[in-house]
């Protein structure tokens, strides 16, 4: 089975050989690698060429394509998945590496649990040690999903997970563009909502704490991108009947992006009207905070009052 590497290319010029070399050198050889050149203004796609010469057996797999304008990750991811051919799919930020055994393990686990998304566990590399070892939920559906909607319990990246490509594709859940920050927790939340999953316990991904990321500052513009994400997702769980069964979830997770718009300068209702948050629907006790926030505008006091009802919640509900 052919498994296709989607990597976004922009700025990554100082790490990318790393990464490229982990990718050529897969145990798997049925391969193709798409590396969208996002208009980058360094060397990237230079190292990239440079780094294949030393694996002849796979020119032919790889194919880069350039956006005509900076479209930004969120869009390039998408158009990613839209030049694939192959079965599966694999997400790689083109600053991190993966296991040379990385895509036969996550394919075999794929054919054996007949899964549509396989899950592993990931490294945070810093500098050149591996500072810890994540490992990934092998929770139930609801309870999962509940964990990534709350923010930062379950680990929502798109990096090291296997993709069955028609699974994605006919689900129609697609990366929204001009969603540049929180891209992930809007493909995520909203790609497991539908998936068959299966998690296995192999370090697999080496995630690069602190490299250039894809796109990453906390800018305003990416605060917005960060609330329209959850906004999103809130407005595909209710499109899908499902949103009763997630809301505290939903509105405590949505809370939380709100304190910190507010903690970057946003007013209340601007981020209110950004998040496009539904007061008819919140908990009562998420409400108090909203009016605590509206009022008073005690970010801090909210904020670590988020931070207790997220714990409250998970040990509860979750």
């Amino acid at each position: 089975m052919k498994v296709s590497i989607l990597a976004p290319v922009y700025g990554v010029e100082r790490y990318i050989a790393d990464c490229c070399r982990s990718l050529f050198g897969q145990t798997h050889e049925d391969m193709e690698y798409i590396f969208v050149n996002d208009c980058t203004k360094d060397r990237s796609i230079e190292v990239i060429m440079s780094t294949l010469s030393d694996f002849p057996h796979r020119r032919r797999q790889v194919r880069i394509i350039d956006n005509e304008r900076n479209m930004g990750v969120g869009a390039t991811r998408q158009r990613c998945i839209d030049e694939a051919t192959g079965d599966y799919l694999l997400f790689v930020d083109p600053d991190d590496t993966v296991a040379l055994n990385a895509v036969e393990r996550l394919l075999e686990t794929a054919v054996a649990t007949d899964a549509d998304i396989v899950s592993s566990a990931y490294a945070e590399v810093r500098g050149d040690d591996v500072s810890r070892v994540r490992r990934r939920e092998h929770d139930a559906r609801r309870t999962f999903l509940r964990r990534i909607l709350l923010r930062n319990i379950a680990t929502h990246q798109v990096w090291a997970r296997l993709y069955r490509r028609t699974f994605v594709v006919e689900s129609n859940v697609r990366f929204p563009e001009g969603i540049d920050n929180a891209e992930d927790y809007c493909f995520t939340a909203r790609i497991f909502l539908h998936a068959k999953y299966a998690t296995i316990d192999d370090v697999l991904y080496y995630y690069r704490v602190g490299g250039n990321g894809v796109y990453s500052t906390m800018s305003r513009k990416n605060v917005i991108s960060m609330m329209r994400s959850y906004a999103e997702v809130y407005r595909y769980f209710s499109d899908n009947g499902v949103e009763l069964t997630y809301r505290s979830a939903l509105h405590i997770g949505m809370l939380g992006v709100l304190t910190l718009a507010m903690r970057n300068g946003f007013g209340y209702d601007e981020a209110v009207r950004i998040c496009e948050s539904d007061g008819s629907k919140r908990p009562a006790i998420v409400g108090l905070c909203h009016v605590l926030l509206q009022r008073t505008g005690a970010v801090a006091i909210v904020h670590f009052l988020y931070c207790v009802i997220k714990r409250v919640y998970r040990t509860i509900y979750t």
